[in-house]
């Protein structure tokens, strides 16, 4: 029963991860609560996995090397001249996160007997959001509109983060073409390829041509496809700063402009407070007075790096890379100890792993659902993998 409950609450997961709007709120005398359905949905597998996590098993992501990093949160936020809303942050964005996910999520993915059920799941919600994806930019286009900023109403505040939610789980796609859904795959795949394209979402763009190229050519070892991905995406970052200007674009120049001015800030957090940072949270709390920097005020760091640095100090950045080495180090052991099939889920969950974090160094998505959900499905699916039942 548990198990049938559970396979229907990670449906809705994969239907709504994408959008970071769709909320229940309510009012609570003074308080105003609201949590986007996707979390909601995460906290209620956290509750029904319990019982197993009591006695089974926990496999959480790199445990020591994230209670590092949420130390240095902690004296991060006990520290700050905004405590209370530091307090917040580090509970309802990197707790809650690593516990409803890293532990909730991932302990559903992780039983062997869901892999296959989860994966068509995967299918289903991707194909999903790039319908809506796909729908926002034809009707855009078809009224004459460009594709820079567009909100919808309850799902996202900006259509692109869609198109880049798509894109950090594409490898969990990409990886079923050759699996026994390999038609429903392909589908899915060609319809996440072009929401992606017509979302001009550069960000969304580059995080694909880096899943792409972990997978493609087949034949390709797999030391090559490092040495020739990461470095390509490298590049390709590099050369997506400079487009405006090859490109001659006043739009993408002033996104291009307005990233500049969140550096800029990033910057002085950093300098102001280089080793605790100012706070979890504090990045849309501190604002800037001096043109043109003033017109990014109230908006989160485009950037992991910026992000942690900023709030957390370099404490945190360190405990931070700590944990990424440490949770990719376990997905690359649990491959290879798997046979070291690059067609193979595990695979596809390290490459989900690869793809998510490259992907960080350019969105907002740290701390969010879109981020956290891929995340916990691949862990837990790479686990799967050793036969293992519990958590």
């Amino acid at each position: 029963m548990r198990a049938r409950l559970a396979m229907g609450l990670l449906l809705v997961l994969f239907a709504t991860q994408a959008f970071i709007d769709l909320e229940l709120a309510a009012d609570l005398g003074p308080w105003h609560a609201n949590a986007p359905l996707a979390d909601l949905v995460a906290l209620a597998l956290l509750g029904l996995a319990l019982p197993d996590l009591a006695r089974g098993p926990r496999d959480p992501p790199a445990w020591r090397a994230a209670l590092a990093f949420l130390a240095a949160a902690a004296l991060s936020s006990a520290t700050s001249h905004l405590p209370l809303e530091s307090a917040h942050t580090l509970l309802r964005k990197p707790i809650f996160l690593y516990l409803a996910y890293g532990l909730g999520v991932a302990s559903w993915a992780r039983r062997a007997a869901l892999r296959p059920w989860v994966l068509g799941g995967v299918l289903a919600g991707a194909a999903l959001t790039a319908l809506v994806s796909l729908g926002t930019s034809a009707l855009r286009v078809l009224a004459g509109h460009t594709l820079w900023f567009a909100e919808l109403s309850g799902l996202t505040p900006n259509h692109k983060t869609l198109a880049v939610a798509l894109a950090g789980a594409l490898p969990l796609s990409l990886v079923q073409l050759w699996g026994p859904r390999r038609r429903l795959a392909a589908g899915a795949v060609a319809l996440t390829l072009l929401a992606i394209a017509l979302s001009l979402s550069k960000t969304a763009w580059l995080t694909t041509l880096l899943a792409l190229g972990l997978f493609w050519p087949a034949a390709r070892p797999v030391a090559t496809r490092w040495r020739l991905s990461v470095p390509a995406f490298v590049a390709a970052v590099g050369l997506a700063v400079y487009a405006p200007v090859l490109l001659g674009s006043r739009t993408m120049l002033d996104a291009a402009r307005s990233r500049h001015s969140l550096n800029v800030r990033a910057w002085e957090m950093v300098s102001h407070r280089p080793l605790l940072g100012t706070g979890p949270g504090t990045n849309i709390h501190i604002e800037q007075v001096t043109f043109p920097h003033y017109r990014v005020n109230g908006v989160d760091a485009h950037g992991v790096v910026q992000k942690v640095a900023s709030e957390t100090g370099l404490l945190g950045l360190g405990a931070f890379g700590l944990w990424v080495a440490g949770a990719g180090g376990a997905l690359t052991r649990r491959w290879r100890s798997a046979g070291g099939d690059t067609r193979s889920v595990e695979w596809a969950s390290l490459a989900t792993f690869v793809t998510l974090h490259g992907n960080l160094l350019l969105s907002t998505e740290t701390f969010s659902q879109t981020h956290w959900a891929p995340l916990a499905v691949a862990w837990g699916l790479s686990a799967a993998g050793t036969g293992e039942e519990a958590p």
